[in-house]
C-alpha cells in the first residue's frame, strides 16, 4: 500500500435533460406571450382609428347643421 501514487478522481455527471426541457417550454411561453401582446397591441390601434374616424364623422355633421342654420354661410 505504501506504493500507491496518488491521483485525482474524475466523476462526470450527465443531466436527464429535465433543464432543456424547461428552457424549451420557457421559450414557447414567451412566444405566446408575445404574440398577445403584439396583437392586443394591433387591436387597440383598430379602435383608436375606428374612435377617431366616428368622431371626425360627428364633427363634420354638426359643422353643416351648423351651416345650414347660419344664413350668412
Amino acid at each position: 500500500m505504501a506504493n500507491e501514487q496518488p491521483g485525482t478522481v474524475v466523476v462526470e455527471r450527465g443531466g436527464n435533460g429535465m433543464a432543456l426541457i424547461i428552457g424549451l417550454a420557457l421559450v414557447v411561453l414567451l412566444a405566446i406571450g408575445a404574440y398577445f401582446v403584439m396583437n392586443q397591441t394591433r387591436n387597440d390601434t383598430i379602435r383608436t382609428d375606428a374612435v377617431a374616424d366616428a368622431a371626425k364623422d360627428v364633427g363634420d355633421t354638426a359643422r353643416k347643421v351648423g351651416d345650414s342654420i347660419d344664413p350668412n354661410k
